[in-house]
């Protein structure tokens, strides 16, 4: 929500000869991406997470790898930013530690790509 029309509007047309050809693929490729995302958005759902969030005591955030690793740090610096205890784990062994220690109040969002990263699964039966 916090990105700007600047990058979800068409730019203007790129002459090829700047240098740039490869400009309107990238950001078609962008702009379609975020259409494909918001298609699969569930409004009531998006509310129920937003309001599991909000109510927490805290929350922990948990990806391994690449993207995941990259997205749990961008959950835990946008959380914070509206007052929430939040922390981001991307290592297995403090995953399962931070899991450990987790109470009922707690919030967990577990990240993958897959789905199917074990340690990360693991951590959040661990919670």
């Amino acid at each position: 929500l916090v990105v700007g029309a600047l990058y979800l509007s068409k730019p203007p047309p790129v002459s090829s000869d700047n240098g740039m050809p490869f400009w309107n693929a990238v950001f078609g490729e962008a702009r379609r991406a975020l259409q494909e995302a918001e298609r699969q958005l569930d409004p009531a759902q998006l509310v129920k997470a937003a309001e599991l969030i909000a109510k927490a005591r805290q929350v922990t955030v948990f990806g391994l790898g690449g993207s995941s690793s990259a997205l749990a740090q961008e959950t835990q610096y946008r959380l914070f930013r509206y007052g929430i205890t939040v922390s981001a784990q991307c290592d297995p062994y403090l995953m399962r530690m931070t899991a450990s220690t987790l109470k009922p109040s707690d919030l967990v969002i577990a990240i993958s790509a897959t789905g199917r990263t074990r340690e990360v699964i693991e951590a959040v039966e661990l919670a």
